[in-house]
Parts: C-alpha cells; structure tokens; sequence
C-alpha cells in the first residue's frame, strides 16, 4: 500500500485479510415475584473463536507529490504472511436484580453483575508475547497476561411517578459497564507482531531508502518490530 502524504489518494491497498469467526453461547434468566419485589437473576457462558490470516505486504509512505516523483520514500513496515492461528476465549458472566416497589410511586432497582474473561490462547500455543523487562519473546504458549478477577458491576436505580398517574415518571440510575478485549487485540499483539516478521524502516535508519526495498531484498536483516501486553491488564469498563 503507498500513501503519499498531502494527497488523499492510497495506491495497491488491496490486501487479502480471511477471519473465520465462532461464537457458541449458552443463557439462562429466572424470574421470580414476591410481594413488592421482581427479582431476576441468570448466567451467561460464551466461547468466542476466530482462525486470522493476513497475507504480508509493505505499507510505504512519501512525504510530498515529489518524494513520489523521486522515489525517495519516508517509512516502510513490511510484514510477512500471518496465520492461520485459531485463537479462543471463555467469557463466565452472572447477575442478579431486584426491582422492589417501595411506593405506589416508587420503584427502586439494585443488583449486582460478575464477569470473568479467561485469558486468550491459541489452539497450537503460537502466540508468543513480548516482555519488557527481558527484552525477550515469551515461551510459546506460555501465560501472556492474568485474567482479571474483580469485574463487578453494581447497579442502582430509582423512578418515580410524579403525579401518582403513570403518566410523568423520572428516574436516574448508576451502573458499572465492563468491555472484554476483542479477540482481534489478541492476535494482533502476539501473532501478526511477534510471530510473523515485521519490521519498520525510514530514511533516518536506512539513508537513500527508495523502491525496490534493496535493505530488505538484499539479505540486510533489520530489527523486528514487537509489541507488548501488560501482564496485569485491567478490563476496560465505563
């Protein structure tokens, strides 16, 4: 792909990229009703799935309409082929909810809501992460990141029916959402950057940079782009 910078045009940015995505879920909710309260509690078990491939190719960037013309190139990150790697998770999530009527008027709504994420993998323990404080690829297979344990999510609400009529009624409520990491995050992170060969080069590093790629063609073997997980992540939530 070429981008030329100041000129909204990309060149040769068709590249063949082939998920096959997987989901399996199970669910199950119970009601119950007593007196003044509704309560409502349930599970929520999935397994998400996805086989990447993502064929390598250079991304180059110009600098200006005559850099093109020149053929002196600012940046390129090359990649080779990545995948396929079938890569997986378990989601575990449990709530439980009550709306009690405390009023004729009022309603106030509390509960409580538990999600666990297992730490992905790949079916063939490819993924391999980068850790930082070695400056070393991770063992393949070996444990990139600890799940998170503590993702509860309290709920609280209230309404409130103004004129006792059903027909203004006002409420507010307070909520933590949890967002599990996509499984795209996952292979991105630990298969297409520290699998598969990737490297980035400029005209600061490799002066006289132009196309054919000669510093990459040639036998030079530059230094392999990486990239790193925290090892303690915490779940993203709003």
């Amino acid at each position: 792909c070429t981008t030329i910078n100041g000129v909204d045009v990309q060149l040769g940015c068709l590249q063949d990229i082939d998920r096959t995505n997987l989901g399996l879920e199970f669910i199950d909710n119970v009601s119950w009703f007593a007196g003044a309260h509704s309560v409502k509690f349930g599970v929520n078990l999935r397994r998400r799935s996805v086989d990447p491939f993502q064929a390598g190719y250079p991304n180059v960037t110009y600098n200006s309409l005559a850099d093109f013309a020149a053929n002196r190139i600012f940046q390129v990150t090359a990649a080779s082929n990545g995948g396929p790697a079938l890569t997986y998770g378990w989601q575990y999530d449990g709530y439980v909810q009550d709306n009690w009527r405390i009023t004729n008027r009022a309603t106030l709504n509390l509960g409580v809501r538990y999600e666990f994420a297992s730490e992905f993998k790949e079916k063939n323990n490819l993924s391999r992460g980068f850790d930082i404080t070695t400056m070393e690829l991770t063992a393949p297979g070996a444990q990139i990141y600890a799940p998170d344990g503590n993702d509860f999510g309290p709920r609280i609400g209230m309404t409130y029916d103004l004129l006792g009529n059903g027909r203004t009624v006002v409420g507010g409520g307070y909520g933590i959402y949890y967002q599990p990491y996509p499984l795209q995050s996952y292979f991105n992170d630990t298969i297409f950057s520290n699998i598969v060969f990737s490297t980035t080069l400029n005209q600061s590093t490799t002066p006289g940079l132009s196309y054919p790629l000669s510093a990459i063609t040639g036998g030079a073997t530059p230094a392999p782009n990486r990239t790193a997980i925290d090892p303690d992540r915490k779940t993203n939530y709003n």
